[in-house]
């Protein structure tokens, strides 16, 4: 794996689509926070909440400053952070979509000075079954209507047209 995730294989990012209903109502948001859509929270509390009983360290799901929300998942020797962004614009299809990114959060300092590739190997070995089991989590959400799994790059592309 090369120090630019971008250039990664691994489909580490996910567009999600949900059937809208009376209980998903895309316009709502708090007040303090105009931005922020409590369906993305809710959304990646039930997936931290089924990480969790799977046995997953999974920290309590929060704002975040940049998107909707997120949730750190700390594994043996690595961290991993899920965020969940809302394309708060429903789709003409009558289904809300929503953005799922998974990145790595180790220190800096010890990415420079424990870098080597068999920590790397078990790195993407470990960020693929979470990824695996957030998919899994995903399939349980009521209204499901589809799951995309991406890379990085691909999202980049496939996000910036939407």
């Amino acid at each position: 794996m090369s120090r630019d995730y971008k250039s990664s294989v691994l489909k580490c990012c996910a567009t999600i689509r949900l059937k809208a209903d009376e209980s998903f109502d895309a316009t709502r948001s708090r007040k303090t926070e105009p931005f922020r859509n409590p369906i993305a929270f809710n959304i990646l509390d039930e997936i931290a909440s089924g990480l969790r009983g799977i046995g997953y360290k999974v920290g309590q799901t929060r704002q975040g400053k940049a998107c909707d929300a997120l949730v750190h998942c700390n594994l043996a020797e690595f961290s991993l952070t899920i965020f969940l962004l809302a394309n708060i614009n429903q789709k003409p299809d009558d289904l809300l979509e929503f953005h799922l990114q998974t990145r790595p959060t180790r220190p800096l300092i010890n990415f420079l000075l424990f870098r080597n590739s068999k920590i790397e190997r078990r790195l993407v070995e470990a960020w693929n079954e979470l990824c695996v089991a957030v998919n899994q989590q995903l399939q349980t959400l009521p209204n499901i209507e589809s799951v995309l799994w991406l890379t990085r790059g691909e999202a980049e592309i496939q996000w910036s047209k939407s």
